[in-house]
């Protein structure tokens, strides 16, 4: 998917399989018409002209991309410069700034309070970690994740918005590096695929008991992940949860509205989230 360049999932567009499609059926017609030269020769030329055609027309995350100037236009982190790759995740969401906007209000609290560290587990290309470190220039982030490419993808992002001595990747995480009851104002935001039944427990790991958690919970839309931590946390945290809604045009809240047709807009705004999919939000009880 990445190899070449940092493009990545979205990287092909609708227009650009259209022609791979017509550029397919015109060399099979040359190939069957051999014996006619006239229509050969002018099979050819619409053969060139379709390969030249072709990179007239970007698909629709390119042209996102340049509307933006490769920035985040709106949302929590409005500003943050990007990369042209997500790694497990839609692209053009993360540039308009509709990315998983249920947790807006949250990100937009969680700036204010004086973290001195965030865990960012699960960092992919750096989304989360470089955007609060952006938001919370007094906070150090750690981030973590198994994917052979976040490593240099974080540490790109980072560069490109200027928080690489306050951005760290870690590699993989163990909640029982927590000091119990020892460390400063601490964050935790956690998008590990289900993982985080392992992880989040405080029988193995007390120190989870004084973290504030962001959690991304994996349970299909059956509540029994989501109960299991609540279970775990009600006695020492306030708990707060949101459900994934579907996307529409009024999330884009852009001065100037991009330059795509609806029903292509719709499409790109569109995360692939599952139903009833549910974060929560985990704040420790003041004393």
């Amino acid at each position: 998917m990445v190899g070449k360049s940092d493009r990545g999932d979205h990287y092909t567009g609708y227009l650009g399989q259209l022609f791979e499609l017509r550029f397919d059926f015109t060399n099979r017609v040359v190939a069957m018409s051999g014996r006619f030269s006239l229509q050969r020769r002018l099979l050819v030329r619409v053969r060139r002209v379709v390969r030249q055609v072709r990179w007239l027309w970007p698909d629709a995350t390119s042209r996102i991309m340049r509307w933006t100037g490769g920035t985040v236009v709106a949302g929590p982190f409005r500003g943050m410069a990007y990369l042209s790759l997500a790694l497990g995740s839609a692209l053009p969401p993360k540039f308009l700034g509709t990315y998983e906007r249920e947790l807006h209000p949250w990100i937009e609290e969680i700036a204010l309070r004086p973290y001195a560290t965030i865990h960012v587990i699960g960092c992919a290309e750096g989304y989360y970690a470089v955007g609060l470190a952006l938001r919370s220039p007094g906070s150090t982030v750690h981030a973590y994740d198994l994917h052979p490419q976040a490593p240099g993808l974080l540490r790109r992002l980072a560069a490109r918005n200027g928080v690489s001595r306050r951005v760290a990747f870690r590699g993989l995480f163990s909640a029982a590096s927590l000091a119990d009851g020892k460390t400063p104002p601490v964050l935790l935001v956690c998008d590990i695929e289900g993982d985080e039944v392992q992880l989040l427990d405080p029988t193995q790991a007390p120190g989870l008991l004084a973290v504030d958690m962001l959690v991304e919970v994996h349970d299909a839309g059956t509540g029994s992940i989501e109960s299991l931590l609540e279970s775990r946390f009600q006695a020492t945290h306030q708990i707060r949860r949101t459900t994934a809604v579907p996307r529409t045009l009024a999330d884009i809240k852009t001065e100037v509205p991009p330059p795509l047709r609806p029903r292509q807009l719709q499409r790109l705004l569109e995360e692939g989230r599952s139903k009833g999919l549910t974060w929560l939000y985990l704040t420790v009880n003041e004393c």
